[in-house]
């Protein structure tokens, strides 16, 4: 099957999750493996689809999702799980971190986005939002296929519903914002995957068909910008 990347913020280590249930872990520098590098993170070998990494606190933490598994590692040295974030909704495409490493955005096929506030020391971390990326009168059932968090952490951005990226907004309670809504040669698209830029002003949005879309962003407001051609 296929495999995700994940690099730390520090760019010190890069991550590997496959369709077999495994990740492996390198240095970047020189793609080294790390002691313990490859391990199961699905014993039951189902394929992986999500994996990031953060560091907080003088721990480099890795989350990694699923067919059948979420799930939070300390990968500082010899990988240990921290914590079990599988809730059973449905396989987990998307995953991300702010730039503290406090929240985790999980997004599942079932259309479900639940953060998680995780804690500095090797307290449990705790689910304290669930989003839902369809509407009740939608007749369109979206998948999430791609999350991402601003780096400060108060914007979250959803990619799974066709031709538009689900936006909300954390500072306080989560708030739903408009959708970002594109077009591709008039066809019906979906993002598969999304990146907002360290600074946090502009958001990136690979989509089906090897297309790549820019926003600009300023606050609440995102002013759409010409496509990055990826043939």
């Amino acid at each position: 099957g296929g495999a995700v990347l994940a690099q730390s913020p520090d760019s010190s280590l890069v991550a590997r999750a496959n369709g077999k249930g495994d990740v492996t872990l390198w240095r970047a520098d020189d793609l080294v493996k790390m002691p313990g590098s490859t391990f199961q993170a699905d014993p039951s070998r189902s394929a992986l689809f999500a994996v990031a990494l953060t560091q907080v606190g003088g721990r480099t933490l890795m989350a990694v999702g699923g067919a059948a598994v979420a799930q939070l590692w300390d990968v500082t040295a010899e990988p240990r799980l921290v914590h079990d974030l599988w809730d059973a909704t449905g396989a987990v495409k998307g995953m991300s971190f702010d730039a503290a490493g406090r929240t985790l955005a999980v997004g599942t096929t079932s259309g479900v986005i639940a953060l998680w506030e995780l804690p500095v020391g090797d307290d449990v971390p705790r689910r304290v939002h669930t989003l839902t990326l369809n509407k009740p009168a939608d007749p369109e059932k979206a998948q999430v296929w791609a999350v991402a968090l601003s780096p400060s952490g108060t914007s979250l951005f959803v990619g799974g519903r066709l031709n538009a990226i689900a936006r909300w907004s954390l500072a306080g309670s989560p708030r739903r914002l408009p959708d970002l809504r594109y077009e591709y040669n008039n066809n019906a698209v979906r993002v598969q995957a999304l990146a907002v830029s360290p600074e946090g002003d502009q958001l990136a949005a690979g989509l089906q068909g090897r297309r790549v879309l820019r926003w600009q962003l300023s606050g609440e407001h995102a002013i759409a910008q010409p496509q990055i051609g990826v043939e």
